[in-house]
């Protein structure tokens, strides 16, 4: 098993040669897009290095760390991509499993217990709330990436279609636009079941684009931007639903929040 010393190692190096390659990024982007795209990855790689060097934590934490100084840069189709790598890495990470284990604790009781159909996000609400029956909302899914699904970086690097993606030029698989929209289908959804079943309290357990996507549309206080929804890992917020109109009234963090 990997150490996080080894990993972090495994990063810096990484970025350093992303970095490295900034002026050869840039010049493939300016035959496909506007030139930038040399720039965004090096900004990206010396964020997450940097993260990477300031963590304190384990690996779960180290990856949190670095996803989420990714999540605060303007860097169009590129963060989103990046964060999706690095989660995807906190979620398999050995800590992940005892991550849920150790939240669980932190979280109220539930009525219904609403969930993603995907399987890794069954499993986590299952480490979340044990022993609680769930009720799957299709409209809860992950992000549709389209022919990038189930694909990495590697594998995509030299088609032309992902590298006019990355410089923000086209739109593949499912839009930010018409994920918010699916999340607020699934949150009206989920609502008039619960009202149906005269909950109290309930738990969604779904993704993180899905969430502030649909927090984006609903969440209140209204905040300035997608990415100001970011959650943590086994972390997120808890709120007072509205129906009529579909709003969700922030009242507090939920789970495991950034000391």
């Amino acid at each position: 098993m990997m150490t996080k010393t080894e990993l972090a190692a495994r990063l810096r190096n990484a970025c350093a040669a992303v970095t490295a390659a900034e002026q050869e990024l840039t010049e493939i982007d300016s035959k496909f897009g506007d030139a930038d795209h040399g720039l965004t990855m090096s900004k990206i790689a010396r964020a997450v290095a940097g993260a990477v060097d300031q963590s304190e934590g384990g690996i779960q934490s180290m990856l949190d760390d670095a996803a989420t100084a990714v999540m605060s840069l303007n860097g169009g189709s590129a963060v989103p991509l990046w964060n999706t790598w690095l989660d995807g890495m906190q979620e398999a990470a050995p800590e992940g499993e005892e991550m849920a284990r150790e939240t669980a604790p932190l979280l109220p009781s539930v009525d219904r217990l609403y969930v993603s159909p995907m399987l890794r996000c069954r499993q986590t609400a299952g480490l979340l709330w044990p022993d609680m029956e769930q009720t799957v909302i299709d409209d809860l899914r992950e992000t549709d990436f389209g022919p990038f699904e189930w694909k990495n970086h590697e594998e995509l690097q030299d088609d032309p279609m992902y590298q006019r993606w990355l410089a923000g030029e086209m739109v593949v698989g499912e839009p930010a636009e018409d994920c918010a929209r699916r999340g607020s289908r699934a949150l009206a959804a989920l609502a008039d079941d619960a009202l149906a079943h005269g909950c109290g309290r309930i738990g969604v357990v779904s993704h993180g684009g899905l969430l502030m996507g649909m927090l984006t549309l609903h969440g209140r206080p209204a905040r300035q931007g997608f990415y100001d929804w970011y959650p943590q890992n086994c972390g997120g917020y808890r709120a007072e639903l509205v129906r009529e109109p579909l709003e969700l009234h922030i009242l507090g963090t939920a789970g495991r929040t950034k000391a």
